[in-house]
Parts: C-alpha cells; sequence; structure tokens
C-alpha cells in the first residue's frame, strides 16, 4: 500500500511544482503544506474510495496509521473520520509529512560530511 501511494504522492508533487510560478525550496515545510494541505488532494466519496482500492488500503490499517501521527505530532486525536475522502487526505497529509522528512534529511545530508 504505502510505496505506491508515495510514488503518486511524489509525482503529484512533482507536477504541482512544476505548474507553480515559483518554489520556495528553502522551506519544505511550507511547500508541503502549500501541496498537500491547501486543498483537498481527493475530492468525493467515491472517488476516495476508488482510490483506496487502487492501493490496496486497509481502513483500519490507514485509521491506525493516522491516529498514531495524531499522537506524536500533536499529542492527542480527535480527528473524526467518518468517511473514505477524510481517510485518505488525513492519509495523504501523513505519508506526504514523511516523504518531506525523508527528502530533507537526504537534502541536508549532502552538506553534511
Amino acid at each position: 500500500m504505502k510505496e505506491s501511494i508515495e510514488k503518486e504522492l511524489i509525482n503529484y508533487g512533482v507536477d504541482f511544482m512544476n505548474e507553480m510560478q515559483e518554489v520556495d525550496l528553502t522551506d519544505l515545510h511550507e511547500l508541503h503544506y502549500t501541496i498537500f494541505n491547501d486543498d483537498y488532494y481527493i475530492i468525493g466519496y467515491y472517488n476516495a474510495e476508488q482510490w483506496c482500492k487502487k492501493h490496496n488500503v486497509n481502513v483500519f490499517e490507514a485509521l491506525d496509521y493516522i491516529r498514531k501521527n495524531q499522537m506524536f505530532h500533536f499529542g492527542e486525536d480527535n480527528t473524526e473520520i467518518l468517511d473514505y475522502e477524510k481517510l485518505v487526505n488525513h492519509l495523504v497529509f501523513w505519508v506526504s509529512t514523511e516523504l518531506m522528512e525523508e527528502i530533507k534529511s537526504e537534502y541536508l545530508n549532502q552538506f553534511v560530511k
């Protein structure tokens, strides 16, 4: 599941940056927010359900993953996920957050020797 989601999100991020007028790579947090949190990644319950099927998303595993991230980053989980659309958009946010951290680490490692 996660590998196919990561590939899709990387492609989405690259396409998004190619369409932007200006890309500021100095603030990866802001860039992540713009790409994956300014707007919904998936709109519509049916589209979100199909996306889950495409990526073999187990709803309970996805909920657990989302809740663990909420607890780790915010110390609480008050997210109400009652439909596929919310599930997918939260899942995309957290998977893309991990991807951005990996990219940031790799980028910084280029300068630390």
